[in-house]
């Protein structure tokens, strides 16, 4: 566990910038996934404390996906009521969840004996990266 506090979150993202299992652009999508997760919780899970709490931080590779798993302790919220950001407004906040549906292949989050769990998971099959590599190319 490490503090929640935004000084740690380069150290991750270099983590999940070096493990090199994605093409760049689903590296970029994964970092981009992991920092809307990790800035939520720094902002809102411990918002209400003075103290900021513990978070933990799990990257799990394997031949199939990249997962990635945030826990901490702060305060909860249903995920499933986060309301839709109105994308023509272009509003300053409230994109996190969005952001992390659009970029990743799962988001599912729970509660389980006080500790929040936000999971995240991207799958890279040869057929999806070769796809994304494609796409990369034909640009």
């Amino acid at each position: 566990m490490r503090p929640a506090v935004s000084a740690f979150l380069s150290v991750i993202c270099r983590e999940l910038e070096s493990a090199r299992v994605f093409t760049t652009q689903m590296t970029h999508q994964a970092v981009s996934a992991f920092t809307e997760g990790y800035n939520n919780v720094v902002e809102h899970a411990y918002s209400e404390s003075a103290n900021k709490g513990d978070i933990s931080v799990e990257i799990i590779v394997n031949h199939d996906f990249l997962e990635i798993v945030l826990s901490d302790s702060g305060r909860t919220f249903d995920i499933e009521n986060v309301p839709q950001p109105d994308l023509d407004a272009l509003p300053e906040g409230g994109m996190g969840i969005f952001i992390m549906k659009q970029f990743m292949d799962s988001v599912t989050y729970s509660h389980r004996e006080g500790y929040n769990q936000l999971r995240m998971r991207k799958a890279y099959t040869k057929e999806k990266v070769a796809d994304a590599q494609n796409q990369i190319g034909g640009s």
